[in-house]
């Protein structure tokens, strides 16, 4: 697959994780297609500004790999997500801003899939 299909299937399945879970919440669909046309158009703008710096295409295995380094080095902001994530569900607070959270949490996944994609390579130091 080329890098631009990539992106575009990775764009497109973070939209469909924040719809869903905003339809799931009850979310009013205003604030979802916000929300969502939002944030696919941050990863479409960081998607072509970074692949205009790298013009190498990577196997699947090394971006899967870029991945996982990348998952790696950003647990303890991804338990946070998860952490913030559980306390609204515990406390039945307000939905929406569980759905932000969850938006965030999609939009920061996704963005780091197109980060490695674009053969940004990430410190391997811990």
């Amino acid at each position: 697959m080329s890098k631009n299909l990539r992106a575009l299937t990775a764009i497109v399945l973070s939209q469909v994780l924040i719809e869903w879970m905003g339809f799931f919440l009850g979310i009013p669909l205003s604030k979802i297609l916000v929300l969502t046309v939002l944030s696919s158009l941050a990863e479409i703008l960081m998607h072509l500004f970074l692949s205009k710096k790298s013009k190498v295409t990577l196997g699947d295995k090394e971006i899967w790999h870029q991945y996982f380094l990348f998952v790696k080095k950003t647990l303890w902001l991804s338990i946070l997500f998860v952490a913030i994530f559980l306390f609204y569900t515990i406390i039945k607070s307000d939905s929406f801003m569980l759905y932000f959270y969850w938006h965030i949490f999609v939009l920061f996944h996704c963005l780091g899939y197109i980060i490695c994609l674009n053969n940004i390579k990430i410190n391997r130091k811990n």
